[in-house]
């Protein structure tokens, strides 16, 4: 079991993956989104970004070895809290400065989803 210094760690080092694989598919982004959700003890992760010209998804696909990463280091976050509360979602908001926020979500595993079907935009629902 980790302890919080050690959540604490691995949050920075996700900020900064998270910020670097952006910054590689548009240098020009200017607020991106990082949703990690877990359940049955899987957890998934998807992302997106605000651009010049909108808010694009981030190709799962195209960044597996980023999005299997993310999976593993937000598996030990989540192994964090456990103890305290089990969260079922975590949402990245980062700027192009690298400030951030990260929020928990320990009831709806559906909040915060990012997609464009059904009238999404792209933008985490909810914000």
């Amino acid at each position: 079991m980790h302890d919080l210094k050690d959540n604490a760690a691995l949050t920075v080092e996700l900020v900064v993956a998270f910020a670097k694989e952006v910054a590689t598919i548009n240098p020009t982004w200017q607020r991106a989104f990082l949703r990690i959700a877990k359940s049955t003890g899987v957890a998934e992760a998807k992302a997106s970004y605000v651009g010049l010209t909108g808010t694009s998804i981030v190709n799962v696909l195209e960044h597996k070895i980023f999005f299997h990463w993310v999976t593993e280091t937000a598996a030990l976050l989540f192994e964090t809290l456990e103890a305290t509360r089990p969260v079922k979602v975590a949402l990245v908001v980062l700027n192009p400065d690298l400030s951030y926020e990260l929020t928990y979500e320990y009831s709806d595993p559906e909040r915060w989803t990012i997609s464009k079907f059904n009238g999404g935009t792209g933008v985490p629902s909810g914000l």
